[in-house]
C-alpha cells in the first residue's frame, strides 16, 4: 500500500500498461486476503480495503477489463461484510484515508508515489483534526454558556487558533499542489458502483464537524442546500436543523453511513440542541459579555477565512467542465453553488451578525 500499490496505479495512469493491469488485478485480491489476517485495526483494514477497492473500480471504469472486474468483486466480497461490522458505507471514505492510516518506516498509504499526494493528504488530515476540535470546541462553549464567561472565553479562543490553523495549511497547500498531480489522484475519488448501487465521491459529507460548526454559529444551512442543489423543501422542514436531518434522511449527498457512529452521534447531539429550542451561540450572547462577543465575531471571522481559502483552491486546482464550464467537485458538487453563493455567502452574514451585536454592546 506504500510502495507497490502506488507504483502499479501510476504505471497504469501513464498506460497503457497491461503487465501493471494483471499485477493490480491479481495481487490486490492477495493483499485483500492478507490485509484481513494480519492487520488487526478493523478501520485500518477498511482503509487499506475500501482503497484497493476504489483503485481497481477506476482503471476498470477507465480501460475496461474483465480481470479488473472480477477482482473488484473479490475485493467487494471483503469491503461489505467489513464496512457493515464498522457501520459504515461500505465505499471508499476520505477520513479512513486521511485519519486511519498510519506512518510505516516514514511513509501513509497512497494511491500515487511521491511528494504530492503525501503533502495533499497531510495537510487535510491536519485540517480534520482541527475542524474536529474547532466543532468540539464550540459544542462544549455552548453547554457553558450559563458557568461564566472564563471557560467559555477559552474554548471560543481555542477554536479560533484551530481556524487560523486550517487557514495556513490551505495556503501552503495553494502554494505547493500541483494540479496535474492532483487531477490524477482525484480520479480515485470519484463515484463507484458497488453491486448495482452508485455511491458517491469521498468528500460527500463524510465529516460532520463543519455542519456542527454551522448549527451552533445559525449559519442557514437551508438556504446553502436550496442554493446548492435547488432543493425544495417539505413544509415541515422549517429550520437549519430539520434541513440537515432531511438531508441524511432524503439527499443523495449527506448520509448517515458516511460518518462514523461516534461522530453521528456528536452531529445528533447539537440538532437536539436546536430541536429543543436553543438558541445558537451568538443568539444566545446577544444581550450579554462584550468579551464572549468579540471573541465570536473573531471565531466568525477565522471560520469565514476557511471557507474563502478552500474556494480558492477549489478554484485555482478543481477541472473546468468543458460543457457546462463549471467545476465540479469530486463529489459532484458544483464550486461556485455550494461554497460561494451558498457557503461563503451565509457564513459572511453570520460574521456580520456577530460584529453588528458586538458593535451595539
Amino acid at each position: 500500500m506504500r510502495l507497490r500499490f502506488p507504483e502499479l496505479n501510476k504505471a497504469i495512469d501513464d498506460g497503457p500498461a497491461l503487465g501493471a493491469i494483471h499485477a493490480l488485478a491479481e495481487e490486490s485480491v492477495r493483499a485483500c486476503s492478507a490485509i484481513s489476517h494480519v492487520c488487526k485495526q478493523e478501520r485500518e483494514r477498511f482503509t487499506y480495503i475500501s482503497m484497493i477497492h476504489s483503485s481497481l473500480y477506476r482503471h476498470e471504469r477507465a480501460v475496461p477489463s474483465e480481470e479488473l472486474k472480477l477482482a473488484v468483486g473479490k475485493v467487494e466480497s471483503v469491503m461489505i461484510p467489513l464496512a457493515a461490522s464498522l457501520g459504515v458505507e461500505h465505499r471508499f471514505l476520505a477520513f479512513f484515508y486521511l485519519l486511519h492510516n498510519p506512518k510505516v518506516n516514514g511513509l501513509h498509504a497512497q494511491f500515487r508515489p511521491g511528494p504530492g499526494e503525501a503533502a495533499f493528504a497531510n495537510i487535510n488530515r491536519e485540517g480534520t483534526k482541527y475542524f474536529q476540535s474547532a466543532a468540539l470546541q464550540l459544542l462544549e462553549a455552548h453547554k457553558r454558556l450559563s458557568s461564566g464567561s472564563k471557560d467559555v472565553l477559552e474554548l471560543l479562543h481555542s477554536a479560533t487558533a484551530d481556524f487560523e490553523r486550517i487557514v495556513t495549511l490551505n495556503r501552503e497547500l495553494a502554494q505547493t499542489l500541483d494540479r496535474d498531480e492532483f487531477k490524477a489522484l482525484t480520479e480515485y475519488f470519484q463515484t463507484v458502483v458497488v453491486q448495482g448501487r452508485t455511491l458517491r465521491g469521498v468528500n460527500a459529507g463524510d465529516q460532520p464537524w463543519s455542519y456542527i460548526i454551522d448549527l451552533l454559529l445559525g449559519v442557514n444551512l437551508k438556504h446553502v442546500f436550496e442554493i446548492a442543489f435547488d432543493r425544495k423543501y417539505p413544509p415541515e422542514v422549517q429550520t437549519v436543523a430539520d434541513a440537515i436531518i432531511h438531508e441524511f434522511n432524503h439527499g443523495d449527498y449527506l448520509r448517515r453511513n458516511y460518518l462514523l457512529p461516534e461522530d453521528y452521534a456528536k452531529l445528533e447531539e447539537t440538532e437536539a440542541l436546536f430541536a429543543n429550542g436553543a438558541p445558537n451561540i451568538i443568539a444566545a450572547v446577544a444581550s450579554g459579555d462584550s468579551e464572549i462577543l468579540s471573541a465570536l465575531r473573531d471565531v466568525a471571522q477565522t471560520y469565514l477565512m476557511t471557507s474563502n481559502t478552500h474556494l480558492g483552491l477549489a478554484r485555482k486546482f478543481v477541472p473546468v467542465d468543458p460543457e457546462s464550464h463549471t467545476q465540479i467537485g469530486s463529489s459532484g458538487t458544483n464550486i461556485q453553488k455550494f461554497l460561494k453563493d451558498g457557503l461563503i455567502d451565509e457564513r459572511a452574514r453570520t460574521l456580520a451578525v456577530v460584529e453588528r451585536l458586538r458593535d451595539q454592546g
